[in-house]
């Protein structure tokens, strides 16, 4: 049983990401992933919810890298409303109304029992002067 763990440690090894390199890099995310997909010959994406978390913690330090993460869930998740309501919070923590409103109009679409987006909307709008 260990020589199995052991095992499946040293094949999927190049699969654990530096949380560190990610969140100053955003890039490196998807740069990493390409590799790990490389070397064990399948396709590996970076988990959506990976992605969103990282998106969230970078939310707190710098609203670019965060908007980045999450428009990298946007590309590579374009059918879940999650990503675009995480896009919404970056664009409403950048400032920018016009995009995060354009995002949560877009997890609508997809969920329209989506509250969140509803409210973050209805929010939006009732604060532009």
């Amino acid at each position: 049983m260990i020589a199995e763990y052991d095992a499946l440690r040293f094949i999927f090894a190049p699969y654990k990401l530096n949380l560190t390199k990610a969140l100053d890099d955003p890039a490196y995310v998807r740069q990493h992933f390409a590799g790990v997909s490389k070397a064990l010959g399948a396709s590996f994406p970076p988990p959506e919810s990976m992605v969103d978390q990282l998106g969230h913690i970078e939310l707190t330090r710098d609203t670019t890298k965060a908007i980045a993460l999450f428009q990298l869930n946007v590309d590579l998740y374009p059918r879940s409303a999650n990503v675009y309501d995480a896009l919404g919070d970056g664009w409403r923590a950048k400032g920018d109304a016009q995009k995060a409103i354009a995002a949560f109009e877009k997890a609508l679409a997809i969920d329209p029992k989506n509250a969140y987006a509803t409210g973050q909307i209805k929010q939006l709008r009732e604060a532009k002067p």
